[in-house]
């Protein structure tokens, strides 16, 4: 019996040595596994990180500096005006982007590749013209469908516009007939347009209008944004003599444009700098170029002129002293932009952008005046364009699916005598 005791107790003394060494491995094991998951993800990342350097960029730009963005005081104190907006057409119309209005009738060009009309006092709408083929609705069915942007009446009532992929166009509004003026397949000392922009149409008759860029077209726009090549151009065409002259080159994404009263000088948007250009047409100056509203609150889109000879500008998104501001960070940080762009799509960047509707008033001197502001980005997100029209402003979007209206009180109609 003595000698079978000491057996007794040294089976539970070895059981749990055993598991005690089985904890042990056990433990070792997980450590060795943890250990093995975090040389994996530091792989894994380190792996990525390789593949994202050596990946090519879209794009190649390079590094230029902006003011440090206004603030929004005095005259840019925000406020709700634009909460008083109402929507027409909502779910009816995609990317409304330019407005004319004539003879009681709304025209503007859509995402689907139509110029359309809207009857202002029965709100109903028609096709007048589509300038491109079927296929059309998709980002990629834009090259061949075409995508309608800027556009003016002429003084004898027919419908002047450029389509972004096509080139520049004539259209009879009553019959819907159009003749292309000008084909983008056609270079213009020595490079085609990629992205026909903007136009506008002196006393004369020459037609004036904006290639934002040779490089990019109009469904890559923030790869255009980003990349901000200095290959935009101002262009002025002679339907008399059917030539084209390049009159301003090397811009930075040249977009809206606008005739002054008189036609004595020219309007410029350059939206990657947020700044307006002030082209001389007459005078000692003509021929020079100077800047006319420079740091603007925000990356600006199109320009008209108000019926007292002010501006109105409208904002695709603000710029803002005290909030970050996208355009000014990446623009002297080249390789932040390129690397954002390997890994990121163009929607992204329209995701991250502010929603606040803003549009400004400028008077004759540059000077801001005015502004209407939607803080929420709730009512109207971004604006494209403001069209002043018998006491209203239509305001465009290049991809909303509505056109905003706001009627405008006495106090801001715009009295020839307090020009200034």
């Amino acid at each position: 019996m003595n000698e079978t005791n000491p057996l007794r107790q040294r089976k539970p003394l070895s059981g749990g040595g055993q598991r005690r060494k089985g904890r042990q491995k056990s433990e070792e094991c997980e450590k060795t596994g943890e250990s093995s998951l975090k040389w994996i993800l530091v792989a894994v990342l380190a792996g990525g990180l390789w593949v994202i350097l050596i990946l090519p960029s879209p794009i190649e730009p390079e590094a230029f500096e902006l003011p440090p963005p206004p603030k929004f005081e005095d005259e840019l104190k925000p406020n709700e005006r634009l909460h008083e907006a109402t929507r027409m057409m909502e779910n009816k119309i995609r990317g409304p982007e330019s407005i004319a209005i004539r003879n009681g009738k709304l025209y503007t060009g859509t995402a689907d590749g139509k110029v359309v009309s809207i009857d202002l006092e029965t709100n109903t709408m028609k096709t007048v013209a589509r300038l491109g083929n079927a296929p059309c609705g998709l980002p990629d069915d834009e090259p061949t469908c075409g995508r309608p942007l800027g556009l003016r009446f002429d003084k004898d009532g027919t419908l002047v516009i450029v389509d972004a992929y096509l080139g520049l166009f004539r259209i009879n509004v009553d019959t819907g007939a159009f003749k292309c003026l000008l084909s983008s397949s056609q270079a213009i000392k020595g490079e085609k347009p990629k992205l026909l922009n903007d136009v506008d149409i002196a006393d004369d008759g020459k037609i004036y209008f904006t290639d934002s860029s040779s490089k990019w077209n109009r469904k890559d726009n923030r790869l255009l944004i980003m990349d901000a090549p200095t290959d935009a151009r101002v262009m002025v065409f002679d339907p008399k003599t059917g030539e084209t002259e390049v009159i301003i080159d090397h811009l930075m994404f040249a977009n809206g444009i606008q005739l002054s009263e008189n036609n004595d000088y020219l309007l410029v948007v350059e939206l990657t700098k947020c700044r307006i250009l002030k082209y001389h047409l007459r005078g000692l100056q003509a021929r020079q170029l100077e800047v006319f509203a420079d740091n603007l609150p925000g990356v600006p889109d199109n320009i008209r002129r108000r019926p007292n000879g002010h501006y109105w500008v409208s904002m695709a998104t603000i710029r803002r002293q005290e909030k970050f501001s996208f355009i000014d960070f990446t623009a002297p940080r080249p390789w932040f932009k390129k690397i954002l762009m390997k890994i990121f799509d163009q929607e992204t960047l329209v995701k991250i952008s502010p929603k606040y509707g803003l549009i400004i008033e400028l008077n004759k001197n540059g000077q801001i005046v005015k502004s209407f502001h939607d803080p929420s980005g709730n009512i109207v997100p971004s604006i494209s364009q403001a069209e002043e029209h018998n006491g209203v402003l239509y305001l465009g979007s290049y991809y909303l699916p509505y056109i905003s209206k706001l009627v405008l009180t006495e106090s801001e109609l715009p009295y020839v005598e307090n020009q200034t």
